[in-house]
């Protein structure tokens, strides 16, 4: 009976030990310093390729001397390009260190304020909506209304399927501008009966299209930039710092977004255990 009891107590010990390690884990937390402030973010866990990326250029300092060479107040601030390094502000924004990310768009991660992402080409050079090896931007927004949110999601269900349906080949055939001259009150009744059609279809779809409760209460009170979900994606979420984002996001700039000064970062990876980034920052990586 002795040896019966020490044994259950060490299947225990076993049992619990896992749980144990993972509360004294260290979660790798990346840390921007700019002369405005500094930002810190952590990672998501279920966009493995993405955060490893960001957490290995990290360490290894390839984001120091780097800048956000693209900022819009309201929107978003963008930042690590290898081109910003040099002395020619022409070629912010359009430099590569090689390789891509493969996309890992998922509908728990979405454009709410202090969202970060991964920047990259657009659609018709890249289908696959695969992400830039450096390039981020984290996401300033702006509030809106539950109205406006469905009307996005509506939008994205337009473009995204709709439109690129079959059936609907023969709209993409249209002369838009001879139409208009010639008969421009079909265009007012196709255009009403589109409409009526998208909104029975999106119903339909709603889920893969639309907002949780959750992003539609995260938009509205804290902002962001919905009509970039699913196309973008993001891996990771500022803890502390927003201030700064804001900041950034307010300097004066010239052509292109660019700042007329120069806003570099010098990047480093802090380590902090579940229980210390829940104490210091209220915060449990998602």
């Amino acid at each position: 009976m002795f040896r019966t009891f020490w044994l259950m107590c060490l299947l225990l010990l076993l049992a619990n030990a896992p749980a144990a390690h993972a509360q004294n884990d260290k979660i790798p937390v990346v840390v921007i310093t700019t002369d405005l402030g500094e930002i810190r973010i952590v990672t998501h866990k279920n966009t493995p390729e993405h955060s490893a990326n960001f957490i290995k250029l990290a360490r290894e300092g390839f984001y120091n001397g780097t800048t956000f060479h693209r900022v819009i107040q309201g929107f978003m601030i963008q930042g690590g390009d290898i081109n910003s390094k040099d002395d020619d502000p022409n070629n912010d924004g359009q430099g590569s260190i090689g390789y891509t990310i493969p996309a890992e768009i998922r509908n728990e991660y979405y454009h709410k304020r202090g969202a970060v992402a991964g920047a990259r080409l657009g659609d018709n050079v890249n289908p696959k909506r695969e992400s830039s090896g450096s390039q981020f931007y984290i996401v300033d927004g702006r509030k809106m209304n539950a109205n406006e949110i469905q009307m996005m999601g509506m939008q994205r269900f337009t473009q995204e399927d709709y439109l690129n349906r079959p059936e609907l080949a023969w709209l993409r055939t249209i002369d838009w501008n001879k139409l208009q001259q010639e008969n421009p009150d079909s265009i007012v009744k196709l255009n009403t009966r589109l409409q009526e059609d998208i909104r029975v279809e999106y119903e339909k779809v709603k889920d893969k299209y639309g907002y949780s409760d959750q992003a539609v209460k995260d938009y509205a009170e804290l902002g962001g930039a919905p009509h970039l979900d699913g196309g973008y994606t993001v891996f990771g979420e500022v803890i502390a710092g927003m201030e700064v984002v804001d900041k950034i996001a307010a300097v004066e700039k010239g052509p292109n977004d660019r700042p007329l000064k120069d806003v570099k970062m010098t990047v480093r990876v802090e380590e902090l255990t579940a229980k210390e980034l829940k104490e210091k920052y209220n915060y449990i990586q998602k």
